[in-house]
């Protein structure tokens, strides 16, 4: 699409920052690039985008709904929206189970602002039933993450669970991290969808990806 005009949005500034790095490596360019959450669109005007594409983003919105309105909203008619989102991610399963070594207690239930948080069957069609807008298609993909030796896949493991540990640490529990992380990596070779050849860690996991139009 050497013609469209793109505008980058993120929460996160920093994202933003990482976005117009990408896009410059890729000769894409950005019309313009804005830190506003995916539930907040209101800079941007009604009937204003033929296409609003969000990957791996529902599940971290506080309000899907009023989401799922906005996006409608800043469709011209016609306009598609293509949302994706885990369905099933063995790296999420292998947190909880390490969290339940680490602590010594059944995890405890997931927030409802999570990376898992529209796992179940029909969760974003339901969403785009409720805001108005027609489901193209849905397609459910294979993927596989691949963490090259262990230092990475424990590293991996601070993507989710890093501030929680930082806190657990500052409160007096040391060694924290270094605990959880060894849990991590002891329970691995348990989970489903985790696979560990040569050193290498091969995470599977099933997303989706949603089309979705305003009639």
């Amino acid at each position: 699409f050497p013609t469209a005009k793109i505008t980058c949005t993120d929460v996160a500034p920093d994202m933003n920052d990482k976005a117009a790095a990408r896009a410059e490596r890729k000769g894409v360019k950005l019309a313009s690039i804005e830190a506003v959450g995916g539930d907040d669109l209101s800079q941007f005007a009604d009937a204003s985008f033929d296409f609003v594409t969000m990957n791996f983003v529902l599940m971290f919105v506080p309000d899907r709904a009023k989401c799922l309105e906005e996006c409608k909203r800043v469709l011209r008619p016609g306009g598609k929206l293509l949302s994706t989102c885990w369905k099933t991610q063995s790296f999420m399963a292998c947190i909880g189970t390490a969290m339940e070594e680490f602590t010594g207690e059944p995890p405890s239930a997931p927030p409802p602002v999570n990376p898992m948080a529209l796992k179940a069957e029909n969760a974003q069609e339901d969403l785009a039933k409720a805001a108005g807008l027609g489901v193209v298609s849905s397609e459910v993909e294979n993927v596989e993450i691949v963490a090259d030796n262990e230092e990475i896949f424990r590293a991996c493991s601070l993507i989710v669970m890093g501030p929680k540990l930082k806190e657990m640490e500052e409160e007096g529990r040391a060694g924290a991290t270094k605990d959880f992380q060894d849990a991590f990596v002891k329970v691995a070779p348990k989970v489903e969808g985790i696979e560990i050849n040569d050193g290498a860690y091969k995470i599977g996991g099933l997303y989706q990806m949603l089309v979705m139009s305003k009639d």
